[in-house]
């Protein structure tokens, strides 16, 4: 996998909100993924949002 990014810096990103990211991945509501959520032992989500997911999301081409 590529570099991860940070809920604020995808946020940021996308012109978004950090929940609204986090509400967005846990509902799958992207059209093209921009990372996982999980859920470790029923604790509390951890956002796994990857650098060349998200670049898919926006359309550009993965960065070498």
């Amino acid at each position: 996998m590529s570099e991860r990014v940070s809920v604020a810096e995808a946020a940021e990103i996308l012109g978004m909100s950090k929940q609204g990211i986090r509400e967005h991945m846990k509902r799958n509501l992207f059209e093209v993924p921009i990372g996982y959520v999980t859920n470790p032992s029923g604790k509390k989500e951890q956002y796994h949002i990857y650098r060349d997911m998200l670049n898919r999301h926006l359309g550009r081409e993965a960065e070498a």
